[in-house]
Parts: structure tokens; sequence; C-alpha cells
């Protein structure tokens, strides 16, 4: 029962809503050209995009785009498929029919992602605190004379 947390823990991950500008979705279609150095050993694809701010990120392996207008908000689970052409967004899972956004519509489009870095810190910083504990529960009882159970 005590690793209860711990697996909670290292299954559940760490995931972030990333604001990008609308033309920066066509880098996560499916179709979208990758560098060589952008398929990692599990072989999911890696799309380096702006933020907002201009700052680039890494979108690795399953995604989520979710896009959101004055009278709409709509998600996209990947792999997608997207395109702007005639000021519009065009965007749609991959089995289904494209929706057409217009670009001066859209309020937001943000990429929900797994964060690879946050989610291995919580998870360490998770271990930690169970490793410590553990020590300074032994470490009571040894000098308190009670047997550890």
């Amino acid at each position: 029962m005590a690793w209860c947390p711990l697996v909670a823990l290292t299954t559940a991950g760490c995931y972030g809503w990333v604001q990008v500008p609308p033309p920066e979705v066509v880098k996560l279609d499916q179709d979208a050209p990758r560098p060589a150095l952008g398929w990692p050993e599990g072989g999911a694809p890696v799309a380096v995009i702006q933020r907002l701010d201009g700052r680039a990120f890494e979108v690795e392996g399953d995604f989520a785009v979710k896009v959101t207008t004055g009278a709409q908000s709509a998600d996209f689970a990947s792999p997608i498929r997207c395109d702007v052409a005639s000021a519009h967004l065009q965007i749609g899972e991959n089995d289904r029919a494209l929706t057409s956004f217009a670009l001066a519509d859209i309020k937001s489009v943000e990429v929900y992602r797994y964060e690879k870095t946050l989610t291995r810190t919580v998870v360490g910083l998770g271990i930690g605190l169970g490793v410590l504990t553990f020590f300074l529960v032994v470490r009571h009882g040894l000098e308190n004379g009670e047997p550890v159970k």
C-alpha cells in the first residue's frame, strides 16, 4: 500500500497548456516535414514550435490543440491535419473533416502537451520524500527502542 502514491505519480505525469500563434499549429500536422533529429528512440515525432511570447518548445508524442474564438472552443487530439490558407486555420483530427476558423476570429490557440522535465522532477521529489520518510521512521524506532513495523 505504501507504493500506491509512487505508482500514481509515475503514471499521472504533468501536462500543461501552452499558447501559440495560430500559424505555428501547422508544424504539428501529421505530414509536416521533421528534421532527422526530430525522431527520438520511442518513435514519437518532435516538433519545435514557438510560444506566443516567441520562445521555442518541443512537442513530443501525443498532444491536443485547443482553438478558441469568441463563439466557440474546440479541441483536437493528435494526430492532426491542419493548414493556414485564405486567412483561415483549418484543423481536424486524422479521421475527421477539417474545421475552419477565421484567423481574425481566433482568440487563442493552445497546445496541451506532456511536460517530461516537470514530470521527472515531481517523480524524483516523490521518491526522495518516500526514502527520507522511511529512514526517519526507522531512525525514530531505533532511537526509542521500538520495533519497526
